[in-house]
């Protein structure tokens, strides 16, 4: 069992959210929008690089979160120090739902295919979840999954 945290940093993936799946009538299944199903896969591709077994968490998990997102190129230069700053966040309406882009990410790890499914690990395990929507230089996501600690 793992006491170190788990950090894995994406770099220059833009955070996406989980779309809705589409219903297919002739298989009466739903089926998972490919933009997500690509996505997902390479969070997962990742996560099962960079997390091995010995980083395996065995019990209860507490999962943090950064979706950072690229600041418009478009914005002028007080703006952008401004969001760079923490003075504007990442809220309109071409932007996810925070809790989108959480189930994406953690479906994504935790896939059975590309994913650490592998090592025993399920997203069955999280209690608690924290996540920040932020603006950066660059698109960047930043999981940390460490035992959850009931302090």
């Amino acid at each position: 069992m793992s006491k170190n945290p788990i950090v894995l940093i994406i770099n220059d993936v833009k955070p996406q959210p989980k779309q809705r799946p589409t219903y297919n009538f002739k298989t009466r299944s739903a089926v998972t929008p490919k933009k997500t199903r690509d996505y997902e896969r390479t969070v997962g591709v990742y996560a099962r690089r960079f997390i091995k077994k010995e980083d395996v968490i065995d019990g209860a998990i507490k999962a943090t979160m950064k979706f950072i997102f690229e600041v418009p190129k478009s914005w002028s230069k007080s703006k952008k120090e401004d969001a760079l700053n923490g003075k504007i966040f990442p809220t309109g309406k071409n932007l996810a739902d925070i809790d989108n882009l959480q189930k994406s990410v953690l479906d994504g790890i935790f896939e059975k295919e590309h994913g650490i499914a592998h090592l025993g690990m399920d997203d069955r395990q999280i209690v608690e979840v924290s996540a920040v929507k932020k603006y950066g230089t660059s698109n960047q996501i930043i999981i940390v999954l460490e035992e959850y600690n009931n302090d």
